[in-house]
């Protein structure tokens, strides 16, 4: 009842581009202290504020609940909850960091952790033309005169940068809109920060170094970058020296500790985690085109084959659900192999951190500490526990390897599309200017799946060289990997992707054509037939052996007509004109109906789509671009 009576003074309200839940004016009711809001990250961007109140509940009695808005009704992916006790805070953290929403589509681990309130603003960039910095600071000196209630402390470090301490992060935010046309007017920029970014881990790091880095991050010259990467041939450390030509001051604590790998083997694992999030939405949008194939020619029966012979039928539908089947199996696999994923993390020269243990003489557990927040950082929920020099390169083998096959599903998917395409069952789009052949103008060939044929061999063929790599990482590392990674895991990726976009424009070109499957059941039909056929008269009182051996013969007959004289299949009227099989006569036509072959495969079509293929599809539907139609079963 009480949370009844909670719930019934707190209303949902658009604020400042953010939805808010909070209590209402007539509650008298005093908002809590900063430490008491946790910030939280990596939230799906269809997620609503009524599921962030509801799960900000779960761990303890909230004040408020904001999400922030993003274009299109969606959220920018992540909010911030306000509890009523610090008790609260600390099993939000525990609880949810690192772990994952059931209905997330992102694929990224939630990141949990205290709210930091950016109330300091710097203000730099100011000597960028003549006499701007006395016009800025003209405003600033108006704004402060006139609003002393929403600062702290006004200070000028030197003629290029000031800096603003407020008493809040309201107070940072009024300011900035009262100032925004000033600061645009004179090439002025502005950062905020808070005075805990340095996170109070021990070492001697200012925010004045930290600033400097900030200020420098998009400060790259590239071109100096390659002439000292000439000079120490070593990509890494050129890249240092550039950075550290930049930031004088920050320059003695650039890469301290850290080895090449700290830098490179985490790049790349953020760069291969990104990828894999670029590259699953792109599947499920193949396989929600595929499933509404499927769904529309579920009970459009066809010839199946074993041997490439024909067997009994099954539906183009069906045929389709076996592709998603292998499709089904790849997002399962990719995803595991994504979400799995973790950092190096920082682990130095060996992988045994020696070199931050001295930093922080001797205390390991800051070593840990440092590890963690930097791989919470990055966006990774956990790092290899233990490492050598580099991350064990057999996760870029399982990575290449999921891609492979991905490339495995995809071949067999365009060459059973190409044996249609020669049978003029199924066609791809065929543009009226198209020319398919410069010999032969009639042709219509099935050029698209050609190509991804070829596309997906060469996938398939990559997974041989991390497998190679992974098995000659002598001891603690070599460096015969680097070249290889760099072309293998790169050309894995984008042939995938080069895959899947080619596929996706196939299934929304693709053609049935029915009249020639009907023509095709016909020429075999008759002989699936027999066995009902024998049944009927055995209902009517015929004897299933001698029943047998009549159709035993007459089949022959027939397939001699077939094989020998190129006729059509004629076995059901030899058994017409046979007298012995009057008593059936009219029930051939319901006997002979294709419909009454396929079984089950309408029924397991629309059961496989909405059990396995739509839930996969959800997981990615606002990541998907397509131009099909929505999937409805």
């Amino acid at each position: 009842m009480a949370d009844l009576l909670v719930d019934m003074n707190y209303a949902i309200m658009t604020i400042n581009s953010q939805i808010v839940y909070k209590p209402t004016s007539q509650r008298d009711d005093p908002e809590p202290d900063n430490d008491r809001e946790v910030y939280v990250g990596n939230l799906p961007q269809h997620y609503t504020i009524e599921k962030f109140v509801n799960f900000a509940k779960k761990c303890g009695s909230i004040y408020s609940v904001r999400l922030l808005k993003g274009s299109g009704g969606l959220n920018k992916g992540f909010g911030y909850i306000m509890y009523r006790n610090l008790a609260a805070v600390d099993i939000a953290i525990e609880t949810y960091n690192g772990t994952f929403l059931t209905e997330s589509d992102t694929n990224k681990p939630l990141i949990v952790q205290k709210s930091l309130r950016n109330t300091i603003m710097m203000i730099y960039g100011l000597s960028q033309r003549n006499n701007n910095k006395y016009y800025i600071r003209t405003e600033i000196n108006y704004f402060v005169i006139n609003h002393p209630s929403l600062l702290l402390k006004f200070e000028c470090e030197d003629d290029t940068k000031l800096f603003i301490s407020f008493k809040s992060l309201k107070a940072a935010q009024i300011f900035k809109k009262k100032l925004k046309d000033a600061f645009n007017m004179y090439g002025a920029k502005m950062y905020y920060f808070n005075d805990t970014e340095n996170w109070e881990l021990g070492l001697d790091i200012t925010n004045k170094q930290l600033e400097e880095l900030r200020n420098n991050i998009e400060n790259v010259d590239f071109a100096a970058a390659a002439e000292e990467e000439k000079l120490t041939r070593h990509d890494i450390m050129a890249h240092v020296h550039t950075y550290a030509a930049c930031c004088p001051t920050a320059g003695p604590i650039i890469h301290l500790g850290a080895t090449s790998c700290d830098i490179g083997d985490n790049a790349d694992l953020i760069v291969l985690r990104d990828a894999f999030d670029i590259l699953l939405p792109k599947l499920a949008g193949c396989m929600k085109t595929l499933g509404e194939f499927a769904d529309k020619h579920k009970e459009l029966a066809t010839l199946g084959f074993t041997h490439f012979q024909p067997a009994q039928l099954t539906t183009v539908g069906k045929r389709a659900c076996l592709w998603l089947q292998d499709l089904v199996l790849c997002e399962k696999n990719l995803s595991r192999v994504r979400t799995e994923l973790k950092f190096r993390g920082i682990k130095g020269t060996t992988g045994t951190q020696a070199s931050f243990l001295q930093l922080f003489n001797g205390d390991y557990e800051k070593v840990r500490e440092l590890d963690n927040r930097v791989t919470k950082l990055a966006g990774f929920s956990s790092s290899y526990s233990v490492t050598g020099q580099t991350y064990p390169r057999i996760v870029d083998a399982e990575i290449v390897a999921s891609l492979s096959i991905l490339g495995a599903a995809v071949h067999k998917m365009c060459t059973d599309l190409r044996l249609l395409a020669g049978m003029n069952e199924i066609g791809e789009l065929f543009e009226p200017t198209q020319i398919g052949s410069s010999a032969m103008p009639y042709k219509q060939n099935p050029r698209i799946s050609e190509r991804v044929c070829s596309i997906t061999r060469y996938l398939m063929n990559l997974v041989n060289n991390p497998l190679s790599t992974a098995s000659v990482q002598w001891l603690e590392r070599t460096l015969d990997d680097s070249a290889n990674r760099q072309l293998c895991l790169s050309e894995a990726f984008l042939a995938a992707d080069s895959v899947l976009l080619t596929v996706q424009n196939i299934f929304e070109g693709l053609s049935v054509f029915p009249k020639v499957i009907s023509r095709n059941i016909e020429k075999v039909l008759p002989f699936m037939a027999t066995e009902n056929v024998i049944i009927a008269m055995v209902r009517a009182g015929g004897d299933r052996q001698v029943c047998h051996e009549k159709i035993r013969v007459l089949s022959l007959e027939a397939a001699s007509t077939v094989r020998l004289e190129g006729k059509d299949n004629d076995l059901m009227n030899r058994i017409i004109q046979d007298p012995y099989f009057e008593p059936i006569i009219k029930e051939l036509p319901d006997i002979l109906n294709p419909l009454t072959f396929i079984g089950c495969a309408p029924d397991q079509v629309t059961h496989f789509l909405k059990e396995e293929v739509q839930p996969v599809v959800n997981k990615y539907i606002f990541k998907i671009k397509t131009t099909a139609t929505k999937l409805d079963i």
